[in-house]
């Protein structure tokens, strides 16, 4: 009797050089809920050496977080982990702008387990200062939202992300 197991990725990871083009291949391979299953084992230490290993690995864009096409104030969803040892599981939820001033951003906030004491934890998405960077800055806080989102409240309003020490740049 055959039956299929999960895919561990992190025999790709146990390498003394991560090879970042095969693991891209393979997390694009496996679509959105393998990725996500596959990711959420990753232990603080294989985080770590993923961010050394990417950086300057490719560069990032807007587009990378909010495909070309998709129409304004439409909801992108991505799914992380930090490193905290609670209540690591978020997702950053990005939108186009509809404002023609802001078309070099993204808006957004967090969506986790521990909103209700941090609030929402809007930010405003940007190019950052280098080259294939992107800031995910909270001390920035959009105009608009989509419908379906929390009220926009400053992020001083709660206990933020802002407050815990969080700014975000993506590399």
């Amino acid at each position: 009797m055959e039956y299929s197991a999960p895919m561990d990725l992190r025999v790709l990871l146990d390498e003394k050089n991560i090879d970042l083009p095969r693991l891209a291949k393979v997390l694009d391979e496996l679509g959105h809920p393998g990725r996500v299953w596959a990711t959420r084992q990753w232990t603080r230490a294989i985080q770590a050496r993923l961010y050394e290993a990417a950086k300057g690995f490719r560069k990032i864009t807007l587009d990378d977080f909010v495909p070309p096409g998709t129409p304004e104030l439409v909801e992108v969803r991505h799914h992380g982990m930090n490193t905290l040892p609670l209540h690591n599981h978020f997702e950053k939820r990005f939108c186009k702008p509809k404002d023609p001033e802001a078309k070099d951003q993204l808006w957004g906030f967090n969506y986790q387990s521990l909103s209700g004491v941090t609030g929402p934890g809007y930010f405003v998405t940007h190019p950052a200062p280098d080259d294939g960077e992107v800031d995910i800055d909270y001390t920035m806080l959009p105009k608009e939202k989509v419908a379906s989102w929390p009220p926009i409240i400053p992020n001083e309003a709660k206990r933020s992300m802002r407050d815990l020490g969080f700014n975000s740049f993506i590399i």
